[in-house]
């Protein structure tokens, strides 16, 4: 068991022995038997189905999470939680960002024991309580379930379904239908199962489009027209993300949804441009055909045709473009460094140069990725290293172009992406 926020009365080594831990032993009996005090308000334990990454369910948890914290600060609970379960990671960085005292609950085929150490304590618990039933055993035994994310005729639903038969206080399920659906959240409710009311704000960037267009300085803006018929820019579209940036850890990706400011937490496409601009810097990732090289990707493919042309790719699921885009002159990339992908069947045959193995593209059946024009930089580029007048920023529509130009320092120009018409 690894306790966090607790002082712990005894820090001899522990040994239980000849104990069996069954799945109808009270958790609070289970932690007194550790020699550990449970909080005033008593314990709290959040469990979940497994949350894939889709980046609207991750969103969702850590908000229900962080109210669920403050919740538990201010009623003096502690947190309980399954080690390896899908909300542990989540769980237990929310406790230690928003400062609540929790234990985690580590299921092992071994002797119940206790086994201290400078950081933490662990207690394993007796088969039959295995890693498979860690879930089954919390949400049988802790006297408050907050359910966060309940998988239709999953494992967790049909311990809720268990519980709630026998014990139906103390479960709350979240009312978000993007956790749980509606005839699974009424199945529960209806079994006796709380509702959560969770609060969602959404912040707006403009009031409406007619201060938008008062709020973008001319200087600020290059026409579209002009941009596609100059065809001397290379493009790199941003689309949006599930999960952490380039380069970015889980842990911060984590952190960026806990906080709470939806502009951190959000992942569209949007915000990955306005990142970019934020940071004045485009973050390698690996490609698809070669994980051992970052790079950054543009397409010397006029940005016109680019954004028409875009695609979804169901083996990636994700667009291939969008219409969010900084371009670079071309001129300024080649002498910046950028360069033309080597497009073949075996990188072994065209005897790449050491040191440019990042630049080989197989080229697919029918040349399929000759078509892209595709340019790259290994690893990071930083786009201070262009002149302001050799970097473009394109969006859709003028609302998104005054919430990138009016970014303190904002240095470049916006074009509007349009069909045939001025962005004016």
């Amino acid at each position: 068991m690894r306790v966090q926020g607790w002082d712990v009365r005894d820090e001899s080594v522990l040994t239980r022995r000849n104990t069996a831990f069954t799945t109808e032993w009270p958790v609070d009996s289970l932690l007194q038997s550790a020699a550990i005090e449970p909080p005033a308000g008593g314990w709290i334990a959040p469990v979940s189905s497994r949350l894939g990454m889709a980046h609207e369910r991750h969103h969702a948890v850590a908000r229900g999470l962080s109210q669920l914290m403050l919740r538990a600060r201010s009623d003096d609970q502690g947190l309980l939680v399954g080690g390896g379960t899908a909300i542990e990671s989540w769980a237990t960085r929310a406790a230690d960002l928003m400062g609540v005292p929790h234990v985690t609950l580590i299921a092992a085929n071994a002797k119940p024991a206790i086994r201290t150490s400078a950081r933490s304590r662990e207690l394993s618990l007796e088969a039959p309580c295995g890693q498979a039933d860690i879930d089954h055993w919390i949400v049988q035994n802790c006297p408050r379930i907050e359910a966060m994310h309940v998988r239709p005729k999953g494992k967790l639903h049909s311990a809720l379904q268990s519980r709630l038969s026998t014990q139906p206080d103390g479960v709350r399920v979240t009312t978000d239908q993007t956790l749980i659906e509606p005839p699974v959240k009424m199945e529960l409710m209806e079994a006796g199962a709380v509702l959560i009311h969770r609060q969602c704000t959404a912040t707006s960037t403009v009031a409406s489009d007619e201060h938008v267009k008062l709020a973008l300085d001319k200087s600020q803006r290059v026409d579209w027209q002009e941009v596609v018929a100059e065809h001397r820019w290379l493009t790199h579209c941003t689309r949006s993300r599930s999960g952490p940036w380039p380069g970015q850890s889980w842990e911060g990706y984590q952190d960026d949804l806990l906080a709470g400011d939806p502009e951190q937490a959000s992942r569209s496409a949007l915000d990955a441009l306005a990142r970019i601009v934020r940071m004045r810097r485009i973050v390698g990732s690996a490609i698809t055909t070669d994980k051992r090289f970052p790079v950054v990707c543009f397409s010397e493919v006029p940005v016109a045709e680019l954004i028409q042309r875009r695609s979804y790719r169901s083996h990636l699921k994700r667009w291939d473009y969008e219409p969010y885009a900084i371009l670079v002159s071309i001129d300024a990339a080649k002498r910046h460094g950028l360069k033309p992908v080597i497009y073949g069947v075996d990188p072994l045959t065209l005897r790449i140069a050491t040191g440019e193995e990042y630049l080989f593209q197989a080229e697919g059946a029918n040349d399929r990725w000759r078509e892209e024009r595709e340019w790259r930089w290994s690893g990071d580029l930083d786009l201070a290293c262009f002149r302001n007048d050799e970097v473009i920023v394109a969006v859709p529509n003028t609302q998104d172009a005054v919430r990138i130009a009016n970014r303190p320092g904002f240095p470049w120009r916006v074009a509007v992406v349009a069909e045939g018409r001025s962005n004016d």
